[in-house]
């Protein structure tokens, strides 16, 4: 999912229709705005999220003390395993750390789930 992306992005040719211009057109304020509860905030990103990745960006199991805001996953067989993990902040900072942080604890924290089952995890730095 995330590969389309960059390919998409470094396409010169591509070009977003009507319905990708409009969620952005929608996200972008949303995102920079200072909303006063995060759960208020969520309701309203989740879903434009949701359409702009092309995938349910919905809540998960519980990993115990950290849940990701949202994620997107696939299961394949009996494993399900996780495509696409978020976390909203209001402030870099809230809550203790910042949101590329406790997303990593959240998807570590997914990842030793009995459901997950084992999946191994590939990761590629750039």
């Amino acid at each position: 999912m995330f590969q389309e992306f960059l390919d998409r992005i470094n396409d010169p040719a591509f070009e977003p229709d009507e319905e990708m211009i409009s969620i952005v057109s929608e996200l972008m304020p949303m995102t920079t705005e200072i909303h006063t509860l995060e759960d208020n905030a969520l309701t309203k990103l989740r879903p434009l999220l949701t359409g702009l990745l092309g995938g349910y960006l919905g809540k998960v199991i519980s990993t115990g003390s950290r849940t990701p805001d949202g994620m997107i996953s696939k299961q394949l067989g009996d494993c399900i395993a996780p495509l696409v993990c978020t976390e909203y902040k209001r402030a870099f900072g809230e809550g203790g750390c910042d949101p590329s942080t406790q997303a990593s604890y959240s998807i570590r924290g997914f990842l030793v789930l009995a459901e997950v089952c084992g999946f191994c995890v590939l990761l590629y730095l750039y």
